[in-house]
């Protein structure tokens, strides 16, 4: 049979029992500094150890070895560019892969 309402609480009620808590004095605001404060040395030494100087490591780079070959593409030969413009293209891609040795 189901019944309209729960059951009505007892007029005794347990007596409030507070969480126990291994370490009392952590509680969640604390560890929630600590673990800021945590990553905030991390962030700090990371800047502090980290290597200054490349910083533009684009120019600084060498190939290692040689590629066999270079693709050279262009981007649309179904006449919405000039040919002049295109030969243009091919011709800047070329003079960019001798200049980086590839």
């Amino acid at each position: 049979m189901h019944f309209a309402y729960p059951s009505r609480k007892g007029s005794d009620p347990p007596p409030f029992r507070p969480r126990a808590s291994r370490l009392p004095m952590l509680r969640r605001s604390r560890l929630k500094a600590i673990g800021v404060g945590v990553l905030a040395l991390f962030g700090l030494l990371y800047l502090v150890t980290r290597p200054r100087g490349a910083t533009n490591t684009a120019q600084q780079h060498v190939p290692s070895g040689q590629p066999p070959a270079v693709i050279v593409t262009v981007m649309d030969e179904t006449g919405r560019y000039s040919k002049a413009h295109l030969d243009l293209v091919k011709e800047n891609r070329k003079l960019y892969a001798e200049k980086w040795g590839t």
